[in-house]
């Protein structure tokens, strides 16, 4: 594959007739300016332990679907932890995986990745800009949606998003799709966990509260398979995922 992103047809619907074809860059897709994810500045263990959470929250990893990531609150390492777990889906299996930057209002990923932060999903559900998507990894198997910019309420964005239709024909295209989402106080993550097949929480050590974490599983739905991970433990390794639970 010679270029690391596509662009999608600028008009949502025609995302959805065309989404198929993500990542095979077949008619309807034009090609970006080169540019590729970098790998991530985590130590192994990172991702080997989001591996490990992986593993215990699907027992059959082959079925694929959407995970939600969520916590109760900001600055507990959510998005280290999406954008970990999503590459240590891609390194563990032959599947392509899919990051979504959902937190409209303080996105992470495209930091993470080091690449442009817009265009992105925003200004594709406003019909402003084609929908980009970015590949990365050796395999070049793990791609990335960002949030993108948009004048629109979050919680409007994540309605906009499921009613476009956008979302599951990307879940047809690719095995597992890892959404990045805000706290899952808001709406607009509330709306995307309750769809999602599996959620995995994130707390921090010393800052996450039982009661948070109860709270959040109420407002995510509470039924679906879910898994939590511990991050911060200044014991071990400061920011780092200690312990799965």
């Amino acid at each position: 594959m010679s270029s690391g992103s596509v662009l999608l047809q600028a008009d949502p619907r025609d995302a959805v007739r065309d989404a198929t074809a993500v990542p095979d860059l077949l008619p309807g897709f034009a090609r970006h300016p080169r540019e590729s994810l970098s790998t991530l500045p985590f130590d192994r263990r990172l991702i080997d332990l989001c591996g490990r959470a992986f593993a215990r929250l699907v027992p059959t990893p082959a079925v694929g679907g959407l995970i939600a990531v969520v916590g109760p609150g900001r600055g507990e390492g959510r998005s280290t932890v999406a954008a970990a777990l999503a590459t240590s889906i891609v390194r563990d299996t032959d599947v392509s995986v899919l990051l979504l930057d959902l937190d409209f209002e303080r996105p992470r990923q495209t930091d993470l990745f080091r690449v442009a932060s817009s265009p992105g999903l925003g200004e594709f559900l406003e019909g402003a800009s084609k929908l980009r998507l970015v590949a990365g990894s050796a395999a070049r198997r793990l791609w990335l949606g960002a949030a993108g910019s948009s004048s629109r309420e979050p919680s409007r964005l994540s309605h906009d998003l499921l009613g476009s239709g956008l979302l599951a024909a990307l879940q047809e295209r690719f095995a597992w799709i890892v959404a990045d989402l805000p706290p899952i106080s808001e709406p607009a993550a509330q709306t995307i966990a309750r769809v999602a097949d599996y959620q995995l929480f994130v707390g921090r050590h010393r800052q996450t509260t039982l009661a948070g974490l109860e709270r959040s599983l109420e407002l995510a739905g509470g039924d679906r398979p879910a898994g939590f991970l511990l991050t911060g433990d200044q014991s071990r390794i400061p920011a780092w995922i200690k312990r799965l639970l």
